[in-house]
């Protein structure tokens, strides 16, 4: 096992990029250059244009108002209910993973209490530089993930449609679209404008940790949940999403000769200005678990329990069918980010034994009883919609179903 790793480890620098430097030209490109806010503001509202979400501008009612979340799954299920199962995850993709954890992003179409319409598309994305793996191979450990990348961009209306259009083919789509007020609209688009005329530019750090409602910074996942709370939506879901990750602070590395390209590593006071380098070696096959040592904490989101809740949409929709409709109906989601998802790992029990056992965990209400606490949480929330007079309704993006909700 030890020498099928050091094999695997000498390709892992050689990763291709995220996906996402597909999508559009500035993304990748050396030097970085940042967006002013007025450039921003203007390529992330107007008129939705492109295939994708010309497409899904059929879909709605000229006179209502729409939010959508619109999500790119990663292509590997990512198994975050620790940071020990996380490193197993790791193990069992280092020869593939590309560090993606797919994409998030928001729509919407809608008027504002004045009348004013507003319509635009966006989602945060960064580190498109192979940041992570660079600071792995350094040394810095589990440090990559305390680490923010300051070469964060707001998606343009055209990127957010070159995602769906590139990118959905493989990795899976799944978006839900809910109708709102007005003052639901207004509190969304709000916060984004001020988010990004913030004086401290949030919209260039990138990060796992920090919170954009602060103005911290954020990542795609993160400015999405934000952006659903600010539209009232998901309010009782959102602190499901959330997952604490402890590890120790033994493997976290700092105070080296140097970064990765635009990035900054985390403060680590108790190596008081003293370097200490991990091994990439050391990274993989050490088990994330404290042991009786000190640790460093994180909160962060969890993509697989964010779909999840999305699935639970589903299935509400789904058992509101006639009986000899549901099955039809539902294998129509069966190649979608909705469909069945399991994560792989090796477990090598704690670090135990030399030959990994390669797992299989699907992603149902056995994996992890977090699963059925927002199924209930979600189910809960649509069902009260659904009596306050919202139904759900199917609706198509480039072949792949999207659920609608909307008052009748």
């Amino acid at each position: 096992m030890r020498l099928f790793l050091i094999l695997m480890l000498l390709s892992f620098s050689a990763f291709a990029k995220d996906e996402t430097s597909k999508i559009s030209p500035r993304i990748g490109r050396v030097p970085f250059q940042p967006s002013t806010p007025q450039q921003i503001l203007k390529d992330t509202q107007g008129p939705w244009k492109g295939a994708a979400l010309l497409e899904l501008q059929k879909e709605l009612d000229p006179r209502r108002n729409y939010v959508f979340w619109l999500m790119l799954p990663p292509k590997d299920p990512m198994d975050l209910r620790s940071a020990e199962k996380f490193r197993q995850f790791l193990t069992a993709h280092v020869m593939s993973w590309d560090g993606g954890i797919g994409h998030h992003m928001m729509a919407w179409n809608c008027r504002t209490t004045d009348g004013t319409l507003q319509s635009g598309a966006t989602g945060m994305g960064g580190e498109y530089y192979g940041q992570s793996r660079e600071m792995i191979m350094k040394g810095y450990g589990i440090s990559t993930l305390f680490s923010v990348f300051n070469d964060g961009i707001m998606n343009t209306i055209d990127e957010v449609d070159a995602e769906i259009r590139k990118r959905s083919p493989t990795d899976g789509f799944a978006a839900v679209g809910f109708e709102v007020s007005p003052e639901q609209c207004e509190s969304m688009v709000g916060w984004l404008h001020s988010f990004i005329n913030h004086p401290s530019r949030p919209y260039l750090k990138y990060a796992l940790h920090l919170d954009p409602e602060k103005m911290e910074g954020g990542g795609c996942t993160s400015v999405a949940v934000t952006m659903l709370k600010k539209a009232g939506l998901f309010t009782d879901v959102i602190p499901l999403f959330m997952r604490h990750m402890e590890a120790p602070r033994s493997l976290l590395g700092g105070n080296l000769s140097s970064s990765a390209y635009l990035t900054t590593p985390p403060q680590l006071p108790w190596l008081r200005g003293e370097s200490h380098k991990v091994p990439m070696m050391t990274f993989l096959t050490t088990p994330w678990l404290a042991r009786g040592e000190k640790t460093a904490s994180m909160d962060l989101l969890d993509p697989e329990l964010m779909l999840y809740s999305l699935k639970s949409i589903k299935r509400v929709y789904i058992e509101g069918l006639p009986r000899e409709k549901r099955d039809a109906e539902d294998r129509k989601f069966f190649k979608t980010g909705l469909g069945y998802r399991v994560v792989v790992s090796d477990d090598d029990n704690e670090g135990r034994l030399e030959q990994p056992v390669r797992r299989h965990y699907p992603i149902v209400g056995a994996f992890d009883p977090r699963i059925g606490q927002i199924d209930a949480a979600t189910r809960a929330w649509i069902h009260s919609l659904t009596a306050a007079g919202q139904t759900i309704r199917l609706g198509m993006i480039l072949g792949h179903p999207i659920l609608i909700l909307e008052k009748r």
